[in-house]
């Protein structure tokens, strides 16, 4: 697909979304390994369909806001969203903290739903709609303790483990670590992740198990690290469970599929 007009501007518009400084026409280049011209050509096309814009003055591109628009519009006309957040607000009242719901597709996992249980004090920020980082979230590692070791770490190589001081001070930054955590998180059920995202946040994800077996996606707790210690997030880990045990006997829904 890269090699495609189309798969060019998925591949660019991948960039974007991790760029919100926007990029050059030379980061284009650089990243689909085409000349500046061919770059360009790519942008103007997807500035002429409204899901990029340019500021001239800098030299820069910017992701518009019309792909988060669209996904929230299937979403709430799928139905999905009516189905799932009843979960997610019931366990973000009993927890106090952020809830959130990543679904996969193919071998992408994002954050698609989210209720905020804490009412005051200090409050993680979401991302939802965006993709999953998955070495320095508990949300990604609970995901990647779900497939074989070897494939679970070829994926994170092909995104890398990005640069230095871009996550957490606790940050996986090698394979070997990469290993021991995916194996915990194999063992335990469950993964977390501690200053390793973001500094000052802790979290602890569940794989949701798909109808058919494979992994529908995670649910997860997040809160600054004072209140989510390693002793709290165990004591949570039930809650969590039966929350996606829950979600779980919805899978054919949320997959998008019917039950029969």
């Amino acid at each position: 697909m890269p090699g495609t007009a189309i798969g060019k501007g998925l591949h660019t518009l991948d960039l974007l979304a991790g760029e919100v400084n926007g990029v050059t026409v030379n980061d284009v280049a650089a990243h689909l390994k085409i000349p500046k011209a061919g770059a360009h050509k790519v942008l103007n096309a997807l500035v002429a369909c409204n899901v990029v814009r340019e500021d001239a003055a800098a030299g820069r591109y910017f992701l518009t806001l019309q792909l988060t628009r669209l996904g929230f519009l299937y979403l709430s006309r799928s139905g999905i969203s009516a189905v799932y957040q009843p979960i997610l607000d019931r366990l973000a009242e009993h927890t106090g903290e952020l809830v959130r719901l990543a679904l996969a597709e193919g071998e992408r996992i994002t954050w698609v739903g989210m209720a905020q249980g804490a009412k005051s004090g200090l409050r993680i920020a979401p991302d939802t709609g965006r993709d999953v980082n998955l070495h320095v979230t508990a949300t990604g590692k609970a995901w990647l303790a779900a497939f074989a070791l070897e494939h679970a770490v070829k994926l994170v190589l092909d995104h890398g483990f990005g640069e230095d001081g871009e996550f957490g001070p606790n940050a996986i930054h090698d394979v070997e670590r990469l290993i021991e955590e995916v194996k915990i998180a194999n063992k335990n059920g469950y993964a977390i992740s501690v200053d390793e995202y973001i500094a000052g946040m802790s979290a602890v994800a569940m794989v949701i198990p798909g109808y058919d077996g494979t992994p529908l996606g995670t649910l997860s707790i997040a809160g600054p690290t004072a209140r989510m210690t390693r002793q709290q997030m165990r004591k949570l880990c039930p809650l969590l469970k039966a929350a996606a045990d829950e979600l779980s006997a919805l899978s054919p829904v949320l997959a998008g599929r019917s039950a029969g």
